[in-house]
């Protein structure tokens, strides 16, 4: 995407494209943040830079979780998880997100948050190695 004057162009052509262009993955994340709201979650907003987090000692490695809270992180994900029956299936740049910043927020439950294609009979969760943390898939 880049911008031309006014106006905002999706791609490299300058032929004229009528619509409305919206970011689904911001939008599911203030969605969700409706749903948790009240529930003692932190809300990082990475585009008000607030509610980061530093990954390393002297404050490097600035990072902003989507939700977390005491023993909790939280990350909403605006992506087709289809219908997951094990964590193992969630991309493994996802797992490794999370992992850090529960590693960093010392926290043992993690989970992602997504629009699922089918209602899950189950929530499926992981139990991390040689770890009484755990990884969710929630909906």
């Amino acid at each position: 995407m880049r911008k031309k004057g006014a106006e905002v162009k999706y791609g490299e052509s300058d032929d004229v494209i009528c619509g409305i262009l919206f970011d689904g993955a911001w939008l599911w994340e203030e969605y969700v943040n409706t749903v948790l709201d009240g529930l003692g979650f932190t809300h990082a907003e990475n585009k008000k830079r607030k509610n980061s987090i530093h990954l390393f000692e002297g404050g490097g490695g600035v990072r902003y979780p989507d939700f977390y809270k005491d023993d909790f992180v939280i990350d909403a994900k605006y992506k087709r998880l289809g219908s997951y029956d094990k964590v193992s299936k969630v991309d493994p740049d996802d797992v490794h997100q999370v992992m850090a910043y529960m590693t960093t927020l010392k926290a043992t439950r993690g989970g992602f948050v997504a629009p699922l294609m089918q209602r899950q009979q189950k929530i499926p969760t992981a139990y991390l190695k040689d770890s009484v943390s755990t990884l969710s898939v929630l909906e």
